[in-house]
């Protein structure tokens, strides 16, 4: 799975743009944050035709692709992230605090730690195990009450707490296929039955 983000670039011969669909959002963020213009050019074409492919592109990417300002984009990534982790910190443990309100925050942010993991891929990683250990099951609850979760925030929930009640919580609460396009799902899927952590570079 590590490999999958090679056929993003356009010196690769199995360069495939009908396979762009079929990677999770954060294989393409690191596609820009790693700052193939080649490739990001690519992308920008294929988004104007592929509805499902923008809603599931982290935003700060979309809006970075189209002015090809991938260092700016890098940068707003990692103090966005900084921010959300501290924030995190704050109210992980404070037992007063809303599950919603926690849950809003890891969504608002859920698009900045995509595009951090291969910049800072440490600071990323600390906001995930702090979100999963210290709130697991406020989030759960939110993530009932709501079941457009994002992807990152279910596969994070299982990696960080593997017990098999968080695996059947968080298959519980999967989003369905009318919520995600199917080459997602399948994607969560896979890598909750098969223990596959989230790449980084």
């Amino acid at each position: 799975m590590t490999n999958a983000v090679a056929p993003l670039h356009v010196s690769n011969p199995g360069f495939n743009i009908g396979n762009l669909g079929a990677l999770p959002s954060e294989m393409l963020a690191r596609v820009v944050a790693m700052g193939d213009i080649n490739s990001i050019l690519k992308l920008r074409r294929v988004c104007h035709g592929m509805r499902h492919f923008i809603d599931t592109m982290p935003r700060l990417c979309l809006i970075h692709m189209a002015t090809q300002e991938v260092d700016i984009a890098q940068d707003k990534a990692k103090a966005i992230c900084q921010e959300s982790h501290a924030r995190l910190s704050r109210l992980a443990f404070d037992k007063a605090t809303p599950a919603a309100k926690l849950h809003s925050i890891a969504r608002l942010k859920s698009e900045s730690l995509q595009l951090l993991m291969c910049t800072n891929p440490n600071l990323a990683d600390k906001t995930y195990k702090l979100l999963a250990k210290s709130s697991h099951e406020r989030v759960r609850l939110a993530i009932a009450k709501n079941p457009r979760t994002p992807l990152p925030m279910l596969v994070m929930m299982h990696l960080h707490d593997g017990s098999p009640a968080v695996k059947r919580a968080a298959l519980s609460t999967a989003v369905k296929p009318s919520v995600y396009y199917r080459g997602q799902l399948t994607n969560f899927h896979f890598m909750i039955q098969h223990h596959v952590r989230i790449p980084r570079r």
